[in-house]
């Protein structure tokens, strides 16, 4: 993640942007996350809107990003 910061600062970074529906993606990758969080003394609740907005993004980076926080917040909380 650091160097992808380094290399979007120097122009580097690329992206490649499609068009998806953000709600729903980002239900989809979050619920892969339940069972971690089942295991953990946490109430784990998704909730995205899911209308059909569509809009334009680079998936791979996006899914990173929502699998670092998520991954960080199921780490670091001890409960709740």
């Amino acid at each position: 993640m650091l160097v992808d910061i380094s290399n979007l600062d120097a122009g580097q970074l690329r992206g490649s942007f499609t068009r998806v529906n953000l709600g729903r993606l980002t239900r989809d990758v979050a619920g892969q996350f339940q069972k971690a969080a089942s295991q953990a003394p946490l109430t784990y609740t998704v909730t995205c809107d899911e209308k059909p907005r569509n809009v334009y993004i680079d998936r791979e980076r996006w899914e990173k990003i929502l699998f670092c926080l998520i991954e960080n917040a199921l780490k670091y909380t001890a409960e709740g």
